[in-house]
């Protein structure tokens, strides 16, 4: 999963000035990362 997504935001900045609907995927992709490390944070013992 790592590469792709890697890739998919090495790609963006070049790609956002005349394609919006990469600024969206690369912003729906933010959101999801954020939301993946906001579910494992809570995961965690609050102690750490």
């Amino acid at each position: 999963m790592k590469e792709p997504r890697a890739k998919a935001d090495a790609t963006a900045p070049s790609g956002t000035r005349h394609n919006k609907t990469a600024t969206a995927a690369s912003i729906q992709r933010i959101k999801k990362m954020r939301s993946d490390l906001t579910q494992k944070a809570k995961t965690l013992p609050a102690g750490i």
